[in-house]
């Protein structure tokens, strides 16, 4: 059955086709936990979320992160405008969230998956220990201005905090969510699945230089998506630094690939 998936995340929604395998077809950055919620400004990114693809669908199902666990106004208005659209919706606690991304990735050799939105981050250990923050990229961007222009920006502050934050040692990690559709975007290298931290500091000290206009001709999805970018690099050079490797594994997986790999226990 040709399903489409939403995930209406803090940050963006991601549009993703299930037939057969999973697809993604478009991201739209929406900052939701950015913006005083507004029925008309929900409905029309969720309508052009669908709005191509929804013909050719059997059904629509979509999924709710940390921005609808905080803000219960936009969860209803998220919860109408999905019946409306006879889209069938849930939102995720943090800790389903986290099952299901372990779900979607296999990697025996991995020590840790990260999962980052612009809410919450999700740090699950091999053997099911979870580390669940309750911050994501939009908290980071509002405080140390991530995502203003180059003088404003706090970025040693940021990391410095982020350590406090992610205080045990961490082995090898996946960072899932488009790592690796980003990095290739940016021309870095990446060696059998790979990022060494030395290439990635080198593009994190690049991307430091640049306006946010800059910021966003390079993005691999839509331009504003890259507000989320020195955030986003921050939190992978605090893991970084916890980890006692010299590199890590950019992933293109999500919540919506566990979403597929768990359907028949999953209830819409």
């Amino acid at each position: 059955m040709k399903t489409l998936i939403l995930d209406l995340g803090s940050h963006s929604i991601k549009t993703y086709l299930y037939d057969k395998k999973i697809k993604a077809l478009k991201t739209t950055t929406w900052r939701i936990l950015d913006k005083k919620p507004s029925e008309k400004y929900i409905r029309t990114n969720i309508r052009s979320a669908i709005s191509e693809y929804k013909k050719s669908t059997a059904r629509i199902i979509a999924v709710g992160t940390a921005a609808m666990r905080r803000n219960v106004t936009a969860r209803k208005i998220v919860e109408r405008v999905c019946t409306d659209f006879n889209i069938n919706y849930q939102t995720l606690s943090q800790r389903k969230e986290a099952q299901l991304i372990t779900k979607a990735i296999s990697a025996p050799n991995v020590d840790h998956i990260i999962n980052v939105g612009g809410g919450s981050i999700q740090i699950i250990s091999k053997d099911g220990a979870e580390l669940l923050l309750k911050f994501g990229i939009s908290d980071l961007n509002k405080k140390f201005k991530l995502d203003s222009e180059i003088k404003e920006r706090k970025i040693s502050e940021c990391i410095d905090w982020l350590l406090k934050k992610i205080k045990k040692p961490l082995g090898l990690f996946v960072y899932t969510g488009g790592e690796k559709k980003y990095l290739k975007k940016l021309n870095c290298p990446i060696y059998s699945g790979f990022c060494k931290k030395s290439d990635f500091l080198k593009i994190h000290k690049n991307l430091m230089s640049l306006t946010m206009n800059e910021l966003e001709k390079l993005s691999p999805n839509d331009p504003k998506w890259m507000s989320g970018a020195i955030a986003s690099n921050c939190i992978v050079i605090a893991l970084l630094s916890r980890s006692r490797y010299k590199k890590f594994i950019p992933s293109n997986f999500n919540i919506s690939d566990g979403i597929i790999f768990h359907h028949s226990k999953y209830t819409f």
